[in-house]
């Protein structure tokens, strides 16, 4: 399995949101895939504008692969090997239980060959996640990404001793913080010794207190 995830857009600034979709774009038509299947439930009621409605549809130009939406349950049945996309956004809660009570979806998410997935999509795939915000409770996440928990948004929002403390709470072996309008790509089989920087911000992998920064 194949991992693009990235930490979110910076505050309101609605160019930041066409810059990280031109990634997803990239991203999208750089892989030989026939299938995407979007899976938007962090995010249902749109909040900046740039992320409001067909948001795919209006942004982003596909050269070959076709698009499909969780939200509609006749796209899940007809999806075959698709890449699968998880948008962010402020409710986590609702994306975790909307994938816990969906097995054929939860299914297609653990044998994707391709995962993209930023802000709250990217952090349910580690096996803690946090719901809400900096107060939220920690809970199990999807654990896509074994024994890590996953901060984004890390620097713009200043959650580095949180992750820390999550760890220590969790007792995670790795911490991985993706600040905005950056990322970070590896094979799940490879991490966290190998992977590529996307975008412009940072990230940081905390490994029992050996700190790397990319």
């Amino acid at each position: 399995m194949r991992l693009f995830l990235f930490g979110g857009s910076i505050g309101n600034k609605e160019e930041n949101v066409q810059i990280l979709l031109q990634y997803f774009e990239d991203i999208f038509n750089s892989l030989n895939i026939k299938e995407i299947l979007h899976i938007p439930f962090a995010r249902t009621n749109g909040g900046k504008e740039g992320w409001k409605g067909d948001w795919f549809g209006r942004n982003i130009k596909l050269n070959k692969a076709k698009y499909f939406n969780a939200q509609n349950k006749e796209d899940i049945l007809k999806v075959k090997n698709p890449l699968v996309l998880i948008s962010g956004g402020r409710q986590s809660a609702n994306l975790l239980r909307q994938l816990r009570k969906d097995y054929l979806l939860l299914d297609l998410i653990k044998n994707a060959k391709y995962i993209v997935a930023e802000s709250a999509g990217a952090k349910v795939l580690a096996e803690h996640t946090r719901l809400g915000d900096n107060d939220g409770v920690l809970v199990n996440g999807l654990g896509i990404i074994k024994d890590t928990v996953i901060e984004p948004h890390y620097l713009e929002k200043d959650r580095q001793k949180l992750l820390e403390l999550e760890m220590e709470e969790t007792g995670a072996k790795y911490g991985l913080g993706i600040d905005s309008m950056s990322g970070i790509e590896f094979d799940l089989n490879e991490f966290p010794q190998k992977y590529n920087k996307l975008g412009n911000g940072l990230f940081e992998i905390i490994d029992n207190s050996i700190k790397n920064e990319g």
